[in-house]
């Protein structure tokens, strides 16, 4: 279930990321980015919060290692939308207005 549940928040992730940076086409690059990083900065944070306080309060040990998943799981998400694919689209934008 966690898996599940990490695979449909890297998608959501992903797609406000992508959002945020290609349909937007006012300002630079980098001040879309950080505009759409802020929104999902702050989902995920808020998520993060709960699971956290979900583990620390659970007394049962399947929630709580499914709590341990989501939390590390968002975590390394951050890392792969915030900082592979956003460097991807940045590189990717800028090749195309330096060629178009």
């Amino acid at each position: 279930a966690a898996f599940l549940m990490l695979i449909g928040y890297s998608v959501d992730t992903n797609i406000l990321l992508s959002t945020k940076v290609l349909k937007r086409k006012g300002g630079e690059v980098i001040d879309r980015i950080i505009n759409g990083m802020k929104t999902g900065l702050t989902m995920t944070l808020t998520t993060v919060t709960a699971i956290v306080v979900a583990y620390l309060f659970s007394q049962s040990a399947a929630l709580s290692q499914i709590m341990l998943i989501l939390i590390i799981g968002l975590l390394t998400d951050v890392l792969n939308t915030w900082v592979q694919n956003a460097g991807i689209l940045r590189l990717y934008l800028e090749r195309r207005t330096k060629n178009g």
